[in-house]
Order: C-alpha cells, then structure tokens, then sequence
C-alpha cells in the first residue's frame, strides 16, 4: 500500500513529467498541445508519461505524437 507522502511525490512527479511534455511539444511543433490531448496525458500512468516524453524528440509531427499517447 501507497502512504499519503508517497502518493503526493507520485502525483507531484506526474505533473512534473506532464509539465516537460507540453513544455517539449510547444518547442518541437511550435504549437501549443490542445486541450484534448492534455487531458488524454492527464490520465497515463507516470511510466507512459516518460516514454511519451522521451520520444518527441524522435517524432516529426503531432499526429504522431498523438497516435503514440493513444496507445
């Protein structure tokens, strides 16, 4: 079972991670993320987040970056 802190530094870390994908995503597409694909981030898990994260560098449009988070 997850304690209270150690649900807190999880959630904290997600925002985080969540923070760095709109934050890559605006550099990489010279585009702000929608509001949609924000909310369809908001529900992976910490683990997805990363690899989301680790691969925009890697995609050459927001359909696919889209398609990955749909997954």
């Amino acid at each position: 079972m997850k304690t209270t802190a150690d649900q807190l530094r999880e959630e904290g870390r997600k925002e985080e991670v969540i923070e760095s994908i709109k934050l890559m995503y605006e550099m990489k597409f010279n585009n702000k993320i929608s509001e949609e694909l924000i909310k369809v981030i908001e529900n992976l898990s910490v683990e997805k987040l990363q690899k989301v994260r680790s691969m925009i560098p890697k995609m050459d449009s927001p359909d696919t970056f889209e398609e990955f988070i749909r997954e």
